[in-house]
């Protein structure tokens, strides 16, 4: 009889306590259990993180050291001074050309320098006679008026011909028109063909400065928010994979292609080693401004069914649920840009322990 009771009383002994329960979004884990000493802890920090944006791109020439040499006047070409490909600087005779235009441009300055100096010297003689009493205040005044006119007359014509010469005054009549390089750089394009008559307007000569190039960057308009004016950017052009060519942004397009939901963004380029082209494909890495965001490590975001969250400790061994918006991942780092408070515990490893029960918490 003995034996039979003590039997039953072993049957009815109470189960072992669980190692951890939950209480809503809320779980409490015993401090003795494996489960516990299997889980690690770091603190989330406020970090400077600077977005990397990959985007297409293409490189052109910087408009403003290109230069399409056109003719002002109608002639024919007495003399070509360069050759394709040569480097010029900036005032280097290019051509030469004779030009009725011309002509008559520079015999209205000659024209205009005479009556110029006519108007000078008769204006000075009715001074001189005014203050000898001979000429009178009205002939004085018509003088000066005649001088100012002729005055203006000469300076219109020499800036006229000062666009074509650079020194007028050592000028002939006859002389032919030199067409001078208006930057340093190199002749890419020359169509001048000795004894050619060119039409005015005709583009002739293009000089480009190869050393200064444009990167064209195609930045998709969700990422645009990370772009700011100055941000250095890195390219690797298609010819040279291996090789990382910098640039510094000095344009942001107003913008959006309709088509492609992309907005240009612009970078100035050394191309000292000649090494870049106009018209190449590159891929561009743009590094934005850095901005602060709470850093947790990346094994402590669980992913759920419709949002990643973290467990946040509120008690010795009481860790709450919290959702979290994670920006990216770097080198093992989750950036969280919501939900989480830079000085907070989190479960930085063995979440998964908690969840092993059968998954309540994703959901």
């Amino acid at each position: 009889m003995l034996a039979v009771f003590s039997s039953c009383r072993r049957e009815q002994t109470a189960p072992p306590a669980p190692v951890f329960f939950f209480s809503g979004d809320t779980v409490h884990v015993d401090r003795e259990s494996a489960v516990f000493r299997r889980l690690a802890f770091a603190t989330a920090s406020e970090q400077p993180f600077a977005r990397q944006i990959e985007a297409p791109a293409n490189l052109t020439f910087d408009p403003t050291q290109l230069a399409e040499v056109i003719i002002p006047f109608s002639g024919r070409v007495t003399r070509s001074h360069v050759r394709l490909g040569q480097e010029v600087n900036a005032g280097t005779p290019l051509f030469e050309i004779i030009s009725a235009d011309f002509v008559e441009a520079q015999a209205e300055f000659f024209q205009a320098r005479s009556e110029y100096e006519v108007a000078r010297r008769n204006f000075r003689r009715y001074e001189e006679l005014n203050r000898n009493g001979v000429a009178s205040d009205r002939e004085v005044e018509e003088a000066r008026m005649e001088y100012e006119v002729a005055q203006q007359e000469f300076r219109l014509a020499t800036a006229v011909v000062r666009v074509f010469h650079p020194n007028p005054e050592n000028m002939n009549v006859g002389d032919p028109m030199v067409i001078r390089s208006p930057i340093a750089g190199k002749v890419s394009e020359n169509n001048i063909i000795m004894g050619q008559f060119i039409h005015e307007e005709e583009e002739a000569v293009t000089i480009v400065n190869k050393y200064s190039m444009w990167l064209e960057a195609h930045v998709a308009e969700r990422d645009i928010r990370f772009v700011s004016l100055d941000n250095t950017i890195e390219f690797r052009a298609t010819a040279f994979p291996d090789t990382i060519f910098t640039g510094t942004i000095f344009y942001i397009d107003c913008s959006v292609d309709e088509d492609t939901r992309m907005i240009a963004v612009k970078a100035e380029v050394d191309n000292s080693g000649e090494l870049l082209r106009n018209g190449m494909f590159a891929t561009a890495t743009i590094t934005g401004t850095p901005q602060n965001r709470i850093a947790v490590p990346q094994t402590a975001i669980m992913q759920g069914s419709r949002q990643n969250f973290v467990f946040v400790r509120v008690g010795e061994a009481s860790f709450v649920r919290r959702y979290v918006t994670v920006e990216t991942i770097v080198d093992g780092m989750a950036m969280i840009t919501g939900g989480l408070r830079a000085g907070e515990t989190i479960i930085s490893s063995g979440s998964i322990y908690i969840l092993s029960d059968g998954g309540f918490f994703i959901r």
